[in-house]
Order: structure tokens, then sequence, then C-alpha cells
């Protein structure tokens, strides 16, 4: 059966709100870990106690915990979930770490088309102390069928706090913060609904990212020509001085020779000793110095957007780029934003278990992701945010 996969991102602000009632179903819905026909206990039985990481005392995870359970709450009592036909949902909860605190965090290459080590977007000191940062948290609801079993085929619903970006494409970081490729927005796909504002982003094979903003509350901000252009320029000339540092100590005249060329910004010269592709890299880095010195102030200061190839080995394109940079035009059908997580997004002045980000990845089966669009009160849990 084919998997429907959206992504729906809400990020919100305001002031807590109780949970609306949504008829009978709301008003006897069991607890999202309790025993009840089509679902199971938790399958990951979490301490009692507070991850260590999370930085957490007890009064705040106990409430932390039963946040998480008013937002399972939301899924449990819609109609189709609720009692699934010919299937088991099996709950999971994990608490995580800060936002800002993770040094591992996966982030996808996309020139490469693989998932990479990649340092979280919000670097140390960018916005705030780690111990400033609202805890991350999963909720998982693995749907099986006819009933649960670890080797059955399943679907799953992942509900995520605190972690906005999660759904960005990580290309590379300087040291203002990680850089995005953002997705491509839909036409036509900003809409009011209520105080929110929801847009829908085309993901890959047809998949939809869809976020609801309050006004003034925007997770990402775009990345200037001038930055992505130095970044690159920096990148270059950082490989280009580790590796000159790296020779300049051994005792071969070769490497020697080699060492002067890239000091002396001599390529010709160290293509001839026979580095054809650090010779490249130093072209390409001139050819950036170039580019940028030919921008206005105004064309330094507009929105990048990428990419004419992919910027994983951007000194060696396939062919002659139009820009050194490989960046687009804006109104170039394959433009996409380049843009950095905000580090003002989140905020400061509240307790680490507040709920600050919801974030729903959905790879339900069909039947399942068509019913929860209709069924899932999507206001309702916008008033769970801070």
């Amino acid at each position: 059966m084919v998997k429907a996969l959206i992504f729906l991102a809400l990020f919100v602000g305001g002031a807590v709100l109780p949970v609306p009632a949504t008829g009978e179903d709301a008003a006897n819905v069991p607890p999202v870990g309790a025993v009840s026909p089509g679902w199971l206990q938790w399958s990951m039985n979490i301490s009692s106690q507070p991850p260590r990481s999370s930085g957490l005392d007890q009064a705040e995870f106990d409430r932390l915990k039963r946040k998480m359970g008013e937002l399972g709450a939301f899924f449990r009592r819609t109609p189709y979930l609720r009692s699934p036909p010919q299937a088991e949902i099996r709950p999971t909860l994990t608490i995580l770490n800060r936002v800002g605190a993770a040094k591992g965090r996966l982030g996808v290459d996309i020139s490469r088309d693989k998932l990479l080590p990649a340092r979280h977007p919000l670097k140390d000191g960018a916005g705030w102390e780690n111990k400033n940062g609202p805890v991350r948290a999963e909720l998982r609801l693995s749907i099986y069928r006819p009933e649960y079993h670890r080797r059955n085929p399943n679907c799953s619903i992942r509900v995520q706090i605190n972690d906005p970006w999660m759904e960005g494409r990580w290309i590379f970081e300087d040291d203002e913060g990680g850089v995005y490729l953002a997705w491509p927005l839909l036409e036509e796909s900003q809409r009011r609904e209520g105080r929110l504002n929801i847009k829908q982003y085309q993901l890959e094979d047809g998949v939809v990212l869809e976020k609801l903003l309050l006004p003034g509350r925007e997770p990402w901000l775009p990345v200037s020509q001038e930055r992505w252009i130095r970044l690159l320029i920096d990148r270059s000339k950082g490989d280009l001085e580790d590796y000159r540092m790296k020779i300049n100590s051994i005792a071969d005249e070769r490497y020697a020779r080699i060492a002067a060329a890239i000091e002396d910004e001599d390529y010709d010269q160290l293509e001839s000793l026979g580095d054809r592709g650090r010779a490249m890299l130093g072209r390409h880095t001139q050819a950036l110095e170039a580019e940028l010195a030919g921008l206005s102030p105004a064309e330094r200061a507009a929105p990048a957007y990428g990419f004419e190839f992919p910027p994983a080995m951007y000194w060696m394109p396939r062919r002659p780029p139009q820009r050194p940079s490989l960046l687009l035009d804006a109104d170039d059908p394959a433009a996409a934003a380049l843009v950095t997580p905000n580090p003002q997004f989140f905020r400061t002045d509240l307790p680490a278990e507040r709920l600050q980000s919801i974030t729903i990845v959905n790879a339900l089966w069909e039947e399942f992701a068509e019913r929860l669009e209709h069924e899932l009160d999507y206001r309702g849990l916008a008033v769970l945010l801070d």
C-alpha cells in the first residue's frame, strides 16, 4: 500500500489555554499509554527520573510527561485512531536533550543524498546558554496490521516538540550557524485558519510539509548572497591552509614547493606540481572573490537562492556555471531559498519543559493519513504551545 508522508509543523506563541473538548470522544478518551481496543501500552518505559541531559528537576519532568499525554490525547480522540480497524497502535514516549545541547545531530547532505554528522544548527552561545533552551521530546505512534509484531509491516506518526528544524536540508555551516536549503513553497499555499498562518511546502516525491505559524513567529531567516559566497571563500581558503600547514614541516622538496605555491596563490605552479584538485580549488576561490567584489551593496544583502549544481564540490562543477557561487535568480524555476535557523525563535523566559513548537512527521498508510488530516484538531493543538 502506498505510504503517504506529510510533515506538519506548528510554531506558535501566546498564553497556555485549556485543551478544548471535542464531544463525547474527548470526554472519555483513555490516556495515551493505556490499554484499550486497538491500543497497546507504552513500548518504552522511560525512567521515572528526568534524563541527565534534559536538566529538568523532578517537578518539571512530571509536568512535561503530563503535557505530552495531553498532546497524545488529540490523536487518541480522533475517531479513526481511537479504535483503528484491524490494527494495533503502540505509543512510545522519549524525553530527549535540550535545544542547542546536541553535538552529533544528523543533517542531510542534499548533494550526496545521504545522512552525515552535523552539529545542531544553534551553536553554543548563539542566542542563549544551553541551560536556558527548551527540552525536546517525541511521541511516536506505530501502527501494525493486523496486530503488533516486531516483524510486521507498520507505519508511524512522530510528534516532536521543541525541534522546529528537523525538516531542514543542511548544506554547510559557518560561524553564525547552519545553512539550509528550504523546501519549495507550493503555489497558493498560504492561508489563514483562525489565528494561524498555514504554509505548505513541496518535499520530494509528492511529500508536503505544512507549517502553522502565528504572525511574527518565524523559525527560519534568509541567508544573504554575501554570507553564502563568503562561506565558500572561507571554506576553500581554510582547506588550502590546513593542507599547507600539514605538509609545511615535511622534509621533502616537492611538498615544500607545493606549500610555497599555496602561500603565494600560484595555482598554475601548484597544478604543474601535480596537485590539480587544489589548484582548481584555489582558482575557484579567486572566482568567488571576483563575484563578490562585483556585487552591489543591495545584491550582497539580497536573499540567496540555490543551486545550479549540487554544492558539495562547488569548485568542480559539471560545466562552467552561471555564477561561481552556483546561486540562481529568485525567479528561476529551480531556485530554493537558503535559510538559517532563527536564534531568537525560542523564548528564554519560559520553563524548559514548556512546549514552544510541535512538529508532526506523518509516515502513515494512505487511509490513516487521509482520515487524520480531516479529524485531527490542529487548532486545539495550537493552544498547548507558548
